[in-house]
């Protein structure tokens, strides 16, 4: 099941509550139904979205698991762009949760990587999780000259 962001959810709750506050002033039925059906287009749309983008990602997972090559994060570099990888490592830091976009700083004997998901894993990972990463090494868009992991898929391990 696909998951809506906090950002999604806080829109959705402000647009409820004008609706109905709409409502309570005027008393007018056709604006609360309308606004109703508003709000809960608005509610589906990120939903579906995410539902798309977990989809699309366990495609490409199914794709090229096969295929992909194991490596060390130490083993990483720039001539990597592009290759389909598989790493293990422990979590360091999270962040943009809330966008239902996390970010990862995987890292392993001393090296670390940043691993970028475009959706919400069905697991909760945590800070100091075990996890193996499927995914494509890309440059950073933030940082020139560093790598960074778009994934693929994402799974806890013991």
């Amino acid at each position: 099941m696909a998951k809506v962001s906090k950002l999604a959810i806080i829109v959705v709750a402000f647009w409820a509550a004008l609706v109905l506050w709409v409502f309570i002033v005027t008393q007018d039925l056709t604006l609360l139904f309308l606004g109703l059906f508003m709000v809960i287009i608005l509610y589906l749309i990120p939903l579906m979205m995410g539902k798309m983008n977990r989809s699309a990602f366990q495609k490409l997972a199914e794709e090229y698991r096969g295929k992909a090559i194991k490596k060390k994060i130490r083993d990483l570099s720039l001539s990597d762009v592009g290759e389909v990888i598989i790493i293990e490592g422990s979590i360091e830091r999270r962040s943009l949760l809330w966008l239902s976009r996390p970010r990862y700083l995987v890292s392993e004997g001393g090296s670390s990587v940043t691993a970028i998901a475009l959706f919400s894993p069905l697991d909760e990972i945590k800070i100091g999780d075990r996890v193996r990463i499927l995914g494509t090494v890309s440059r950073s868009l933030i940082k020139p000259g560093e790598i960074t992991i778009t994934v693929f898929e994402i799974e806890k391990i013991n």
